[in-house]
């Protein structure tokens, strides 16, 4: 009994602390690879993952990837995501003062002096055309005279802004340059707007320049545009922060529009892309309309709404008025909808999308011999975790100096396994809750087995067999 007792409950113990080992993937395993050019040898090498990538593989976390090296052994990875910074800030510093330069428009097309009386503080209070009586107020403006004397840095922009009016307006501003408010140089023409519709407002107020230093601005208008009732002048100032890597990326789709849904457009990214950043395109001659921007990870997921506003491409002169790209939490849907608003007179051509992105860097150990590929997209592979890999993310990722990794280039794109891959395979089997139904099944039998024998000894006379 004893015996019988202690080789049950040493089978026990062994069933139950072991279990059926997950046999390492194989390449085939994986829908697609990549080769990895490496650049040197390294013991941490980084690779950026291309878009095929993120179309490749099954998993939003991307879990469904793994690299081998050249005896098709698997190497422990880990993913490192890129912050997501903007190469430059632009600000809003000083206010400039500005002063009207009235008389006939076509005069402030050609060079000029100027007559300019300055207070104790250096600053201008009159300004008149030299060698002219000074003009009445009822004299149109035909220019302005912006004082940018008394700033010590250079500007990258300026910020316009007007009067208060209901009316709508549409031109160009023509910006200019002096030292001695007598030579002028150009420096831009831009497009400036403010329009109203729908109970939307538009406003194109900024002119941006390459970053330049100067005294004096003029801000004059076309011949035959009606005048800018000026309000304010503010200074663009662009910082530079460190831009986060790998580079940015963008792509294109043209939308396609959904059946029965009239003004609905769709885009399928094709896989788990972390979009920042949408701007839309309408084609067409001037193109404006009220728009709606949701995402969804699938057809079966709910949409979420990203973005409302107007979308447009107006041509003013010759230059180009966009709406600008719309930043967006990162997010890894693939299913994008945009619907424009139904007047039951205008009708949408297919719009164009273009997409912003930041990819995600791929951290590897260099273990066993090159070359080394990149394997992703399987429907029966599961995410792994080792401890090599918390000691990647560690050092991947910066948190201990001295070993940055070697850079590795992704390569064109092969088939391995396929696309049948990427469907899914069947359900495990638990053996985990087989063994613990064995396990329990088994106490109950060994417990059965002692209450019998207990049973037969109590009712066994000393020295003779067990009573009827």
């Amino acid at each position: 009994m004893k015996t019988l007792f202690a080789t049950l409950t040493l089978t026990l113990v062994l069933a139950g602390a072991s279990g059926p080992a997950a046999a390492a993937p194989r390449p085939e395993a994986f829908a697609y690879g990549l080769p990895l050019e490496m650049t040197e040898d390294n013991a941490l090498v980084e690779v950026t993952l291309p878009l095929d990538v993120y179309q490749g593989v099954t998993r939003d976390d991307l879990g469904d990837l793994r690299v081998f090296n050249a005896d098709d052994q698997v190497v422990p990875h880990t993913l490192r995501q890129s912050s997501r910074t903007r190469q430059r800030e632009e600000t809003l510093t000083t206010e400039l003062p500005f002063f009207p330069l009235r008389g006939e428009p076509e005069s402030f097309g050609h060079d000029l002096s100027l007559r300019v009386e300055r207070s104790a503080e250096e600053t201008i209070v009159d300004v008149r055309t030299s060698d002219s009586p000074p003009p009445s107020a009822d004299t149109p403006v035909a220019a302005y005279l912006i004082d940018a004397s008394a700033l010590d840095d250079s500007i990258d922009g300026l910020q316009l802004s007007w009067q208060q009016t209901d009316a709508n307006f549409l031109g160009q501003v023509i910006l200019e340059a002096s030292d001695d408010l007598k030579r002028w140089r150009p420096l831009t023409t831009s497009a400036v707007a403010s329009l109203t519709w729908q109970g939307h407002h538009l406003e194109q107020q900024k002119i941006s320049l390459p970053r330049t230093r100067v005294t004096f601005l003029r801000l004059r208008w076309p011949a035959g545009q009606e005048a800018l009732a000026l309000a304010s002048v503010a200074v663009i100032t662009r910082i530079d922060i460190p831009v986060g890597q790998p580079p940015r990326q963008s792509f294109e789709r043209e939308a396609m529009p959904i059946a029965g849904q009239p003004g609905s457009y769709r885009v399928d990214l094709g896989g788990a892309v972390p979009v920042d950043s949408v701007r839309i395109r309408l084609p067409g001659n001037n193109p404006l309309a009220q728009a709606r921007l949701f995402s969804a990870a699938s057809h079966e997921h709910p949409r979420s709404e990203r973005w409302r506003g107007l979308v447009y491409t107006l041509n003013i002169r010759g230059q180009e008025l966009r709406n600008d790209a719309i930043t967006l939490p990162p997010t890894r849907d693939r299913l994008w909808i945009l619907t424009f608003k139904q007047d039951g007179e205008t009708s949408h051509p297919a719009p164009v999308l273009e997409f912003g992105w930041q990819p995600d860097t791929l951290v590897f150990l260099a273990q066993g011999e090159a070359p080394f590929r990149l394997a992703y997209g399987s429907g029966q592979v599961l995410a792994s975790s080792t401890p090599v890999e918390a000691f990647l993310r560690a050092k991947g990722n910066g948190q201990t100096s001295g070993m940055p990794p070697a850079v590795a280039i992704a390569g064109e794109q092969y088939v391995l396994g396929g696309d049948e891959r990427r469907l899914p395979g069947p359900l495990p089997i638990p053996w985990k809750k087989y063994l613990l139904w064995g396990i329990l099944g088994a106490g109950v039998l060994l417990i059965g087995v002692l209450a019998a024998s207990l049973h037969r000894q109590m009712h066994t006379p000393e020295g003779g067999e067990p009573g009827v």
